[in-house]
């Protein structure tokens, strides 16, 4: 009797969990980061973000290294800044940024950026999944109760 009390109990739970984490996936999370890279660091951005989402970055610094690649929009290939830039995109279509920064210079380096992010297509089906089994886990611990001997 105890174990289907406990069975019910993590189902409800991990159905929670799963369908709150479902719904916060279905929004975008404005992400704003503020870094130090230190000299001779290297620092890698990996955001995924739908169609038509806005990303701005200020870089300040005396001479770095900037690449950066997004699906179907702004497009910078490894070179090198002797100043202070300012990025905004926009991603055309949903998929994943990559930036990646890396300090050449004996100075600190410093990252301003505000960044719209969301959480990719699979890891909603994931969240989906769990809730699922939570559901499977109260039926059998509903099942498992009514039809003991």
């Amino acid at each position: 009797m105890k174990k289907s009390y406990i069975g019910i109990a993590f189902g409800i739970i991990l159905l929670i969990i799963s369908i709150y984490f479902l719904f916060a996936s279905f929004s975008s999370q404005i992400l704003e980061i503020n870094e130090i890279i230190i000299p001779d660091n290297s620092k890698l951005y990996t955001l995924y973000a739908k169609d038509h989402s806005i990303q701005l970055m200020n870089i300040t610094g005396n001479k770095f290294d900037l690449s950066l690649s997004s699906p179907g929009g702004l497009q910078i290939p490894l070179t090198t800044h002797i100043k202070p830039i300012e990025l905004s995109w926009i991603h055309l279509r949903d998929g994943i940024s990559k930036l990646t920064i890396q300090n050449i210079d004996d100075s600190n380096l410093e990252v301003n950026a505000i960044l719209t992010t969301s959480i990719d297509a699979s890891t909603t089906y994931y969240y989906v999944i769990l809730a699922v089994i939570g559901v499977i886990i109260i039926g059998f611990s509903i099942i498992k109760k009514e039809f003991r001997v």
